[in-house]
């Protein structure tokens, strides 16, 4: 896993680098459990907490679709809404 403080233009370089592996992970400094999945095709941010015992993954959106801010922003908001036990898939339009 490669971690790094996201931002678009690091996230961009990281996805252009030639000869990494297919599929791996990047790994966000800033908010724990916030990374991208990386396969031959594409490239999503998902966030991912424990949640009563269980580990949770939630698809936030393609990279390409969104900025960095706003996927880490909709991370927290996640984060926030899991801490304080709210249902998290209510608004969930993934």
């Amino acid at each position: 896993m490669e971690q790094f403080l996201f931002k678009d233009v690091t996230v961009r370089a990281a996805l252009a680098a030639p000869g990494k592996p297919i599929p791996r992970v990047l790994v966000d400094r800033e908010v724990r459990g916030f990374y991208i999945i990386v396969n031959a095709k594409s490239a999503r941010y998902v966030l991912q907490r424990k949640l009563h015992g269980e580990t949770i993954k939630i698809d936030i959106r393609r990279v390409v679709d969104v900025s960095v801010a706003d996927a880490r922003a909709r991370a927290l908001d996640y984060v926030r809404q899991i801490t304080l036990g709210q249902d998290w898939r209510g608004d969930w339009s993934g």
